[in-house]
């Protein structure tokens, strides 16, 4: 319990304080609940049921990244023009261990610096 007094330059440190304890009490709660209704079916679930909260925090972030394989089989290109594109600096990109991440923005913004305007005038025209 928090018995002390605090000043107010010390409020915001106090509050982080409390929502980290109420997060794990949180957590606390939840794994226990499904515990107690035996729906635990892998290992990957097991880890979202124990760290509930900074899963569902990290969760809406991770759907904004793909890897290599979607890119390439989202763009029709080879693992070396994908390669080129991160080594000229057309395509940002991070890098985890030997795995390798794009933003979907950055694919789409690739696509629209690419557009080719012309042909779609030699269309519009006949």
């Amino acid at each position: 319990m928090f018995t002390e007094s605090i000043s107010f330059n010390d409020v915001p440190k106090a509050m982080a304080h409390l929502i980290n304890k109420v997060d794990k009490i949180e957590t606390l709660l939840i794994t226990k609940q499904i515990h107690a209704q035996g729906n635990v079916q892998d290992a990957d679930e097991q880890w979202e049921i124990e760290n509930p909260i900074p899963y569902l925090k990290i969760k809406p972030l991770l759907e904004n990244w793909i890897d290599n394989h979607d890119v390439m089989k989202a763009l029709h290109i080879s693992a070396r023009t994908l390669q080129t594109l991160r080594s000229n600096g057309s395509l940002p990109y991070s890098r985890i261990g030997k795995k390798t991440y794009y933003q979907k923005s950055d694919i789409v913004k690739l696509l629209a610096a690419n557009y080719d305007h012309y042909k779609s005038n030699i269309y519009e025209n006949k």
